[in-house]
């Protein structure tokens, strides 16, 4: 997640919630 973090940095957290909330959810998802 940091890579894609730093990947990104112009991207403001809030505007893309939605999609890291999106990203984390599958991340874990992977492991269940």
């Amino acid at each position: 997640m940091d890579s894609y973090l730093q990947a990104v940095p112009s991207v403001p957290w809030l505007e893309n919630k939605h999609l890291n909330q999106f990203l984390l959810t599958a991340f874990i998802n992977q492991f269940l």
